[in-house]
């Protein structure tokens, strides 16, 4: 759409202003390629930081449902995760403490537990490092999101315990931590 005004610039030549977009790209395939590219990537981006930003919520709320004195894996430390690079160091780290910490509260509460999804937190980390190798990353970045689907639903789980026992119990009353405690070890003090 054009718009032409009668008045005439210092040349005598009438100028017309144009509020549409720029006529070279209304025809061009490429830019109108290159823009539904660009809206695409820009709409993955946020499914996946959405999805990234649930997984850091569910496990922020599994970490505040233990006492202090049990989480080796603090509450907001689960928001690391968003940090690029970063997040690939912090895979193997963050779901081990977390884990581990579920564990030493059920073993404190005398309840019975397995590894608290240990094993399949780690498993899954493994699985994102190998999804950067080329050509069969797909492969294993497809197994990552599945391992990790598993480590929350066995964290929610720990979660769901964990705040069960609370109530059941009248509150955390449960024995401190002890330092040399093996989980493994039956003959752990």
């Amino acid at each position: 759409m054009l718009l032409e005004c009668s008045s005439a610039n210092r040349a005598g030549m009438p100028f017309t202003t144009s509020f549409s977009k720029v006529p070279e790209m209304q025809n061009d395939p490429d830019a109108i390629g290159i823009i539904f590219s660009l809206v695409c990537y820009g709409i993955f981006f946020l499914l996946i930081l959405g999805v990234q930003l649930a997984c850091c919520y569910v496990l922020f709320k599994a970490a505040s449902t233990l006492p202090p004195n049990y989480q080796q894996a603090k509450p907001g430390q689960a928001f690391f995760f968003l940090i690029p690079i970063f997040n690939l160091v912090w895979a193997f780290i963050y779901p081990k403490a977390l884990s581990q910490s579920f564990r030493n509260f059920f073993y404190a509460m005398n309840q019975p537990s397995d590894d608290c999804g240990e094993q399949t937190g780690q498993t899954a980390a493994i699985l994102l490092v190998c999804g950067f190798i080329p050509c069969v990353g797909m492969f294993f970045s497809i197994a990552s999101l599945i391992y990790v689907i598993i480590y929350l639903t066995k964290i929610w789980d720990c979660k769901g315990r964990a705040e069960q026992l609370a109530v059941t119990s009248g509150g955390y009353q449960a024995r401190p931590p002890q330092s040399g405690f093996d989980p493994n070890n039956p003959y752990s003090p």
